[in-house]
């Protein structure tokens, strides 16, 4: 069972392959904690160039955890978990600072992403490269932030910042909620609502 995580994170979760974009979210991470922020970056997926990533965060002199628990994240450390499916997942993307979707566009392309959808059901922001699935998803009303250079960590890291040091706008998150409902979401959907509910009544100080 998942407890109150006390550490602010940033939640990335993906195949861990390049095209993903979670080296420069590294870079991107390493900047915003030199600039005085106490949080964590939690990257969760398994993939066949894990490695590239941890060095990457090693090169930065990054904390980096590759056990860490899924309901405990130690400050200002990059944590990979691994892969994570059902209660934990939502849990996880219900509980972050936000969500990052670092795909590079000059890589590939995803043709339907499910991680903006999953996202957009835990009701928290969203920070996504610039894809043709993200103007796709502006075009139908998602309220979310798109990097228009995916490969600049100092693109990430400003916009980041920004994110992290201005309210987020309940309205725009229940807006991206509501416009799930033409989509065949509804068990996950529902997955997410109970899960909110049940965190509501444990913790009412829980940032929605």
């Amino acid at each position: 069972m998942m407890h109150d995580i006390h550490t602010p994170y940033l939640f990335c979760i993906g195949r861990l392959v390049q095209e993903k974009g979670f080296d420069i979210i590294i870079e991107a991470y390493a900047k915003i904690i030199a600039a005085g922020f106490d949080l964590s970056l939690v990257i969760a997926g398994e993939g066949s160039e894990k490695h590239i990533f941890v060095e990457k965060a090693k090169e930065l002199q990054l904390a980096i955890s590759e056990n860490t628990a899924c309901d405990l994240f130690p400050n200002k450390t990059v944590c990979f978990v691994g892969n994570v499916k059902g209660q934990i997942k939502t849990s996880l993307f219900m509980r972050s600072r936000m969500v990052l979707f670092p795909t590079q566009s000059n890589l590939v392309q995803e043709s339907f992403a499910l991680v903006p959808f999953e996202a957009f059901a835990a009701k928290r922001p969203l920070v996504m490269s610039q894809l043709d699935r993200a103007h796709e998803l502006k075009e139908e009303g998602f309220i979310f932030d798109i990097i228009e250079n995916p490969s600049d960590a100092n693109e990430w890291r400003d916009m980041i910042i920004k994110k992290l040091n201005e309210t987020e706008s309940l309205d725009g998150l229940n807006n991206n909620f509501q416009k799930l409902q033409p989509y065949d979401w509804k068990i996950i959907v529902e997955q997410y609502k109970t899960t909110w509910q049940k965190s509501l009544l444990l913790n009412k100080n829980i940032s929605l």
